[in-house]
């Protein structure tokens, strides 16, 4: 049953990976931060301690130890082994005798690794072993900013402590978090880009400063330089752009909803068309009919539905 219901929702895959009793530590504490996020408990010693060194006065003292708390757990539980995603393909693009292959769609999440791999095979490191560690160390460092980020997150969108530590703990144990446990692949480099994105939003949001609007739209063009991936952020910006150039409320939303429609739809098209024909690039892409080995998942199929 646990099989079942994880392998069919790509939210909860990655702990097909974890092992049995990691898993039911996990469910247990996702019950319980679930439950705190529903209920409104009084407030109690611990969440005023939680506030105090994550967001109140000691904050610079709390937050610095979290994430080295953080980081130390998954430097000793670092993943050994790396089938999850292409993670032998990408070492053995590095370690080969040839250049590696860099494609023009996922070059910034490339080249980054690469020169930290060159850098570590020569001062001594092992071709295999430099490029698992180049790799590896993107990954602690993407965790940090998450971590990082994600507190910033949590003190903007609510002004409950409760509402804040439930937002932590449910960003911290989710799946995601396994990407940062020494992930051979360019995933966490997205996500740490990802949640950077989205601090600069909600401060947008907030306040319609054009500073902020170039801000986001630097963030959004390193991230597509990393990976073509981040051109699911340009609905976004479409929409948030007109909406800072209107000042008329409905106007605005209206002309930003339009544009993101179009967006969404050219963008999806275009991308449609190049991938045609293009290997690296349709592994991203998820056709009406499934492709090799799992030709049964389409986009329309019943697993991808469900």
């Amino acid at each position: 049953m646990r099989r079942f219901w994880i392998s069919q929702n790509w939210g909860f895959n990655s702990l097909d990976f974890v092992p049995g009793y990691l898993y039911y530590i996990w469910l247990v504490l996702s019950i319980a931060i679930i439950a705190l996020y529903l209920i409104s408990p009084a407030r109690h010693s611990v969440s005023v301690l939680l506030e105090k060194y994550f967001w109140g006065e000691k904050k610079k003292i709390g937050r610095p130890a979290a994430a080295g708390v953080a980081l130390v757990v998954a430097l000793v539980f670092h993943f050994g082994a790396h089938l999850f995603g292409e993670g032998y393909i990408d070492l053995s693009n590095f370690a080969q005798r040839a250049r590696p292959i860099i494609q023009w769609h996922e070059f910034g999440a490339t080249v980054i690794p690469y020169s930290l791999y060159w850098l570590l095979n020569a001062i001594g490191l092992e071709k295999i072993v430099a490029a698992a560690w180049s790799y590896k160390s993107l990954s602690f460092i993407s965790g940090l900013i998450y971590i990082f980020f994600t507190f910033r997150i949590a003190d903007k969108i609510s002004d409950d402590i409760d509402d804040k530590i439930a937002f932590l703990f449910l960003t911290w144990f989710s799946g995601i978090s396994l990407l940062f446990f020494g992930f051979i692949g360019k995933i966490p480099m997205l996500i740490g880009l990802g949640v950077i994105f989205i601090d600069s939003l909600i401060d947008l949001s907030r306040a319609r400063d054009r500073k902020k609007l170039l801000l986001i739209w630097l963030v959004a063009v390193i991230g597509i330089i990393f990976d073509l991936l981040f051109i699911s952020v340009l609905p976004v910006l479409a929409y948030i752009t007109f909406k800072s150039f209107f000042k008329r409320h409905q106007i605005g939303r209206f002309v930003g909803s339009v544009a993101a429609y179009i967006v969404i739809i050219v963008g999806i098209v275009v991308l449609y068309l190049m991938a045609v024909g293009d290997v690296g690039l349709s592994k991203y892409i998820l056709f009406p009919e499934g492709k090799s080995p799992e030709t049964y998942y389409g986009l329309f199929s019943l697993s991808h539905i469900i």
